[in-house]
């Protein structure tokens, strides 16, 4: 599996947290619980499945994780059934 901006490490204010969007359905899971529900318009996630692991997607991603921990992130993930896992 190739890394790319859905499918990555992330480091949190404390710990990191990895998460591996596989499809559409995850990806709008995910923009809810990052509160940016407009990325996950029609056809977003054919988008940023390929985007880069260092691009601006994924910059905009690590300043989101890098805002809180790995633990409640994990449970705001968990939530929203996102695929993660976490290291702390």
């Amino acid at each position: 599996m190739a890394e790319s901006a859905a499918r990555r490490t992330y480091a949190c204010a404390e710990g990191e947290i990895t998460i591996v969007i596989e499809n559409a359905e995850h990806w709008h899971a995910l923009a809810v619980c990052l509160g940016r529900p407009e990325v996950a318009y029609e056809g977003a996630w054919t988008a940023a499945k390929d985007a880069p692991a260092d691009g601006p997607l994924a910059a905009v991603i690590a300043e989101m994780f890098a805002e809180d921990t790995a633990a409640s992130w994990g449970r705001r993930l968990a939530a929203h059934g996102v695929p993660h896992s976490l290291r702390s």
